[in-house]
């Protein structure tokens, strides 16, 4: 009987009807009650409303929740909270379109939110909950697909530690499909906040299928999991959950990422979350530039054929960052886009440094054209991100989006301790130091004359001279100076020779109640000096002139 039950369960999970039309979802958990380990299991659900919706349509849906001690399963009803019996519309549109989702003909995508309570046992710490089902969407070609016949699978996991009671990451805002734009920088968030404050990482994985196993991918993406096809490479952010490409195919390319949760370095749980990438050069595409309007920041040697890119395309020295000035340099920063669209910006940010400036009275076109002015930048690394909505030229339809996300690096500007230090033998060597270097960032002095000392830290340095020296400090970055900044400080070591004097007369008598001038002579001109008699007592100083 036992067997019989479990061959139920398995058939319950396993036996759909086959179809094309899931696009994504992911399962999330949240904490009712510590004391009897109760929690609400969500699975949240994306159709191509092109298919079908026979799967969906109920009431209800089954998950499994399998114990990890034992390596058995429990199926576990969810309930329908969202969605109806063909879902609610989440398809990006410009004003005006309707998606085949709600009658219309454009493509589109709905969302299932299934909810329902579960006591995990306490007799075993591990559990992981899955969903799948034999209907992924067949549209994708950046992974290999069944035909028809491709499993859908996604999971969550929960390990339960002493104390640790956690609810997972979840981010009911974020959609698992996006329309982006052909050879165009684009940029999709994976981030999802954390009720705990537990510690997040984000690690892109394969999609999986049937029973967990790692989907095959196209092309050549890294072994570990599928992109889309790009024309040069992608950036992944693992704590942020951030990835930028570019590509350069018409695709629907699909994503997967795990978003791990750790407390104190243990693996508390994690929640697979897929996207899906549809990537078009539909005429509401339109690229975004950011770029330096005066030449004022700094260059680096490279290969003319290479780029200054953040989206991980050209690897060389300024991988990171797209323009490189100096702290106290005039920032001129022109952006530029399609009038149509809509730019969303964190520059009002830095409107406390910084003013905007529209461009577009003094033209008449197309290009939305405006000017940013940094007065005063500040030291450091600031992401300028331009996220763009775009529609069609006319009429309604599908919303694309494309992104740009500019690094600026503002460099710490040279400092010496000091301007002005002075040097005598009898006090020894004197001390030259600079304030921190920023990462990549070398330095030359412009001579090393007097150098006695050089620490492991060659920006601190001990100096011993003959005579007035100066002393300048030139910042470099990655080989080449950023000749139009304040790249450079200057200290002025001054030499102070031995001290001697005469005295006249050397030596003298003097009758009780008589006066008598002593004369002390220095040797050399380095004035005002300060001097004290001694010993004082039984005289007095008729006359307290300079020596």
């Amino acid at each position: 009987m036992k067997k019989l039950l479990i061959l139920a369960i398995l058939f319950l999970c396993h036996s759909y009807v086959k179809a094309t039309h899931i696009m994504g979802g992911e399962i999330n958990y949240t904490l009712l009650d510590s004391n009897t380990r109760l929690y609400k299991l969500r699975l949240v659900i994306y159709r191509d409303c092109a298919g079908s919706n026979n799967t969906l349509n109920g009431g209800a849906i089954q998950i499994t929740v399998r114990n990890l001690c034992s390596n058995t399963n429990v199926g576990v009803t969810l309930n329908k909270i969202s969605g109806g019996a063909n879902g609610v519309d989440k398809t990006s549109l410009c004003g005006g379109a309707t998606s085949n989702c709600s009658g219309g003909s454009i493509q589109g995508l709905s969302q299932y939110i299934f909810e329902g309570n579960y006591n995990f046992p306490a007799t075993c710490n591990e559990y992981r909950m899955f969903y799948q089902i034999q209907a992924r969407n067949s549209a994708l070609n950046n992974v290999v697909l069944a035909g028809n016949n491709t499993w859908f699978y996604t999971e969550s996991y929960i390990k339960f530690i002493p104390f640790n009671f956690n609810s997972s990451s979840r981010n009911d805002n974020l959609l698992l499909s996006a329309n982006f734009c052909l050879n165009n920088n684009n940029r999709f968030s994976f981030y999802s906040p954390d009720a705990n404050n537990d510690s997040i990482v984000y690690m892109l994985i394969r999609p999986r299928q049937l029973n967990g196993t790692p989907m095959v991918y196209t092309g050549s993406p890294t072994p570990d999991s599928s992109h889309p096809t790009f024309d040069c490479g992608y950036n992944f952010d693992s704590k942020t959950g951030v990835y930028k490409f570019r590509p350069n195919v018409v695709q629907n390319a699909l994503v997967a990422c795990r978003i791990n949760e750790y407390k104190n370095g243990v693996l508390v749980g994690y929640v697979v979350r897929e996207a899906q990438f549809v990537v078009s050069n539909a005429g509401g595409c339109g690229d975004i530039s950011l770029n330096s309007i005066i030449s004022n920041y700094c260059t680096t040697k490279k290969d003319s054929s290479l780029k200054i890119d953040a989206y991980g395309c050209y690897v060389d020295t300024f991988k990171s960052y797209d323009l490189v000035f100096c702290e106290g340099t005039l920032i001129n920063l022109n952006i530029k886009y399609l009038n149509k669209n809509k730019v969303i910006t964190n520059l009002n940010t830095y409107t406390g440094y910084g003013t905007m400036t529209d461009l577009d009275s003094l033209k008449n076109d197309s290009i939305r054209d405006f000017r940013f002015v940094w007065n005063n930048p500040i030291f450091g690394v600031h992401n300028i991100t331009l996220d763009v909505n775009n529609c069609p030229t006319t009429g309604g339809g599908l919303k694309y989006t494309n992104s740009v996300t500019n690094v600026i690096r503002v460099l710490r500007s040279p400092k010496l301790s000091k301007d002005t230090i002075f040097y005598c033998l009898a006090g020894g060597a004197v001390d030259l130091s600079v304030n921190t270097l920023d990462s990549g960032v070398t330095f030359v002095w412009n001579h090393k004359t007097g150098f006695s000392y050089t620490s492991a830290d060659t920006t601190k340095i001990k100096v011993a001279l003959t005579k007035d020296t100066t002393y300048i400090i030139r910042y470099k970055y990655y080989g080449d100076t950023c000749a139009s900044c304040n790249n450079f400080d200057t200290l002025v070591v001054k030499y102070v020779p031995d001290f001697s004097y005469t005295t006249s007369p050397k030596n003298t008598n003097i009758c009780i109640s008589d006066n008598q001038q002593l004369t002390v002579t220095p040797d050399g001109s380095f004035p005002p000096y300060t001097y004290k008699w001694s010993p004082m007592e039984n005289y007095s100083i008729l006359s307290p002139m300079p020596l």
